[in-house]
This record gives C-alpha cells, sequence and structure tokens, in this order.
C-alpha cells in the first residue's frame, strides 16, 4: 500500500490505498513495467552483471571481496546470484574494483535496484530501466 493525504479535523494525515487504487494514483503499471512483481529477477540480472564485470576484471570473488573491503567472499557470491545488493555506502569501492567511474557504476546500479528512481533520474534519454520489455541494459552489458 501506499500513502495518500487526506485532510480531516484541520489537519493532513497520510491513509493507506487499497492496491487497487495504485495503478490510478501511480499509473498504470506498464510505465513501471511490472517490476514490483519481478524484482528478485531484477536483482539475478544485476548480479549477472556485476559477475561479468568482476570476470572481465580477471578477479575471484575472495579478491573482490578483498578489493572492496568485505571480509567473506560469500557475501559477493549473494549479490551475484541475485539475494542481495550492493550497499550504497560501498557504490564507490565496488566500481573502482570493478574499473568504472564511480558515477557510471551508480547509474547502471539503480538500472537494476531502483528501476523507478532511474526512469525519473534518465528516461528522458530514450532508455528503459533493467526487466522492462525492449531494456536496452541487459545482463553482462557493459555501462
Amino acid at each position: 500500500m501506499i500513502g495518500r493525504r487526506r485532510e480531516g479535523a484541520g489537519e493532513r494525515v497520510l491513509a493507506a490505498v487499497p492496491p487497487d487504487d495504485y495503478d490510478e494514483i501511480m499509473g498504470s503499471r506498464s510505465n513501471t513495467c511490472q517490476l514490483a512483481d519481478n524484482g528478485s529477477s531484477v536483482r539475478r540480472m544485476a548480479g549477472a552483471w556485476l559477475r561479468d564485470l568482476r570476470e572481465r576484471r580477471g578477479l575471484s570473488q575472495r579478491q573482490l571481496a578483498n578489493l572492496i573491503g568485505v571480509d567473506f567472499y560469500s557475501f559477493i557470491a549473494q549479490i551475484e546470484a541475485g539475494r542481495g545488493r550492493v550497499p550504497p555506502e560501498r557504490y564507490e569501492a565496488w566500481a573502482r574494483a570493478l574499473g568504472l567511474e564511480p558515477r557510471d557504476f551508480v547509474r547502471e546500479v539503480l538500472r537494476y535496484y531502483e528501476p523507478l528512481t532511474w526512469q525519473l533520474l534518465f528516461g528522458d534519454q530514450g532508455e528503459r530501466p533493467a526487466g522492462c520489455e525492449g531494456a536496452v541494459a541487459e545482463a553482462g552489458r557493459d555501462p
């Protein structure tokens, strides 16, 4: 559910919006590419992209873990499998370890992890968020 402002007794309150009203308020599901329904598949796509970048750099999961400052290489494995996300506070370390400019890395990560935010920031450039029909960014594509 999302919130909707409602006036009542001289104050504004945030009321819950039933899922049926969500499309009416936020736009059709086609506009959001139905990403809310397949978030785990989009995370898997992100993981595949990250794994491809790591392998192109010739790094093992353990080596990448050391470069980004995490103790366990299983953290890398979980992210690459789509069971986790790169924490925002580690974006810069991941970018540098994978040979990307941090700005480019974050832009591509947002395409997967935050497609609606990505669409608002970059959608006017003719591209679509990952997971959408006709998406330009596919797992394994260089940013």
